[in-house]
């Protein structure tokens, strides 16, 4: 599976972004990239390989310090393992930058659409093609949330987002719809990722986005919406989950401690339906409560 980690926040970028990379690296994958925007301008690293390939570049080909940016690890679908085929992918005329999880099922017919009025593609991928359909509704729209909008209606197939909008330094925005995408809270900072593990350093207060709904992610502010554009009320949950969780510890892969952990997951979840060993029916809400205080 891929893997996504956002930023905005006070803090190093890339940084921050690099570190999440390597705590998602358990998924699986064959090239790693991110993106950080400043002054309007997107600066881009991508690389096949492993996330080592990645940092090797980016001490050769240093990118200015920034508040913002993105970074993914891919498992190839559309076009094979190569640089160019490696996330983030920018729009043609530099207004967007996105990371993708999923595939879009009508990625051919789009590309066409795109390739028919006017915009030309670099890589083999399908996620490119989001990238361009973005900054096509953007120059109808004149609004890059519109311009979200527009484009998911557009899109077919499973699929999590992280958009950068090149005229606004603050803003990611996180998209789902059938893949997953959880926001970190933090204290003058706010994450996205495809797994809390990317964040948990920094904070363990999320907010699990449900399918088909829109995150515009700012440092001080996460606002959710609908597919329609409806506003959202959404509660955050305390991710009772220890760093010592998301590593390998003395194992040397993570299938091998998941297979170990077995036990200890079935007895976690097991108490939270259950009370001095016997079963118990929990409204929704106490459900929450229960969950929170006992899962991550």
């Amino acid at each position: 599976m891929c893997g996504i980690v956002g930023y905005t926040g006070y803090k190093d970028a890339e940084s921050v972004l690099t570190v999440g990379l390597h705590k998602v690296e358990y998924r699986g994958y064959d090239s790693a990239g991110l993106v950080v925007l400043k002054d309007g301008k997107f600066y881009i690293r991508k690389k096949a390989g492993k996330i080592h390939e990645l940092e090797i570049l980016l001490k050769e080909d240093p990118i200015p310090k920034a508040n913002i940016g993105i970074a993914h690890t891919r498992w190839a679908t559309h076009g094979g393992v190569c640089d160019i085929n490696a996330h983030p992918h920018i729009s043609q005329k530099g207004k967007f930058a996105v990371v993708h999880n999923g595939i879009i099922d009508n990625y051919s017919n789009l590309k066409r659409f795109l390739e028919e009025n006017g915009y030309k593609f670099l890589s083999e991928t399908d996620t490119e093609a989001i990238s361009h359909l973005l900054e096509y509704n953007f120059e109808i729209t004149g609004d890059p949330f519109e311009a979200v909008l527009r484009s998911v209606r557009m899109l077919e197939g499973s699929f999590a987002l992280a958009i950068l909008f090149n005229e606004d330094e603050d803003l990611i925005i996180g998209v789902r719809k059938d893949s997953p995408l959880i926001v970190g809270l933090g204290k003058g900072e706010n994450f996205l990722a495809s797994d809390q593990v990317a964040f948990l350093q920094h904070t363990k207060e999320a907010i699990f986005m449900d399918n088909e709904e829109i995150a515009l992610v700012r440092r001080n502010s996460v606002e959710f919406y609908n597919f329609d554009g409806i506003r959202l009320d959404k509660r955050s949950v305390f991710l009772n989950y220890g760093d010592e969780e998301a590593e390998k510890g003395p194992y040397p892969h993570f299938m091998l401690k998941e297979i170990y952990e077995q036990p200890k997951v079935i007895k976690k979840n097991l108490d939270i339906y259950t009370k001095n060993g016997k079963p118990t029916l929990l409204k929704d809400s106490n459900l929450r409560k229960v969950l929170s205080e006992k899962t991550g």
